[in-house]
């Protein structure tokens, strides 16, 4: 688990470091195009890290250490991500609206092993596809071309979630479908970019943001008929953490 989070630390801020490098070295260019108010549309590269939590309540009635079941899982890969915006500059106070479309879709695994005698096996399988955000940036323009700021907004995700029960029987292996569940979730952003105008119409853009998507229950648990260590309920938490360059064209 720790090697994994290093992992995850490791790429994300190597995708923060190699984006605001080139805006640091661009900014040094003193003949750089002014960053202009207008819409803008482009890409880029997002890596995208995912934390995911599930407590397993094996006993509705009971909350001791002997019913619960707490696990975590993480997780990394990068995808491209496309972003519509506007962006206006009052002065040095900058605003911006940007909403965004990563493609990237994903799954999050754990199993937990029940000795019991026909040895149960509980999966759980998260699948996350991240389907639009839509961001409001607040900043301030350091130099003619560079601006900071920050963001907050919502990203709308579509998520399923399987949970399957395997057990061994007689030396015959069985599996069923304990739940599936699949719904949208709404998850509130905040982060930090930064945004430089390299020519009269292309812009670099570096940002880092996480998504906290809060706590999701579930109660509709197919219960082994006299097992009574099938989960009756369960809860998720998942959060993500995102970093990514982009390259965009500004129309004005």
């Amino acid at each position: 688990m720790k090697h994994t989070q290093k992992i995850i630390r490791t790429g994300k801020y190597s995708v923060l470091t190699i984006g605001f490098t080139l805006l640091v070295l661009f900014s040094r260019d003193s003949a750089a195009a002014v960053l202009k108010s207008g819409f803008y549309a482009g890409g880029g590269i997002q890596h995208m890290s995912a934390n995911y939590g599930l407590t397993r309540y094996f006993d509705t009635q009971s909350s001791t250490s002997s019913s619960v079941r707490n696990t975590d899982d993480a997780d990394q890969w990068q995808a491209p991500q496309l972003a519509l915006g506007y962006q206006h500059l009052f002065g040095r106070l900058y605003l911006g609206a940007e909403s965004s479309k990563s493609f990237q879709s994903n799954r999050l695994h754990d199993a937990y092993v029940q000795q019991t005698p026909i040895n149960v096996t509980y999966r759980s399988d998260l699948r996350y596809n991240n389907l639009f955000d839509f961001d409001v940036l607040l900043g301030w323009a350091v130099t003619p071309s560079a601006v900071i700021y920050a963001r907050t907004g919502l990203s709308y995700t579509d998520i399923h979630n399987d949970f399957n029960i395997t057990y061994l029987f007689m030396n015959k292996l069985y599996t069923r479908e304990a739940s599936h569940t699949q719904f949208n979730r709404i998850g509130k952003d905040l982060g930090i970019g930064a945004a430089y105008q390299l020519s009269d119409h292309l812009m670099l853009q570096a940002d880092y943001k996480i998504t906290f998507y809060g706590q999701m229950h579930y109660t509709n648990m197919l219960v082994l008929s006299g097992d009574n260590y099938t989960p009756s309920r369960k809860t998720i938490a998942l959060k993500t953490q995102s970093a990514s360059i982009k390259l965009v064209y500004t129309f004005s």
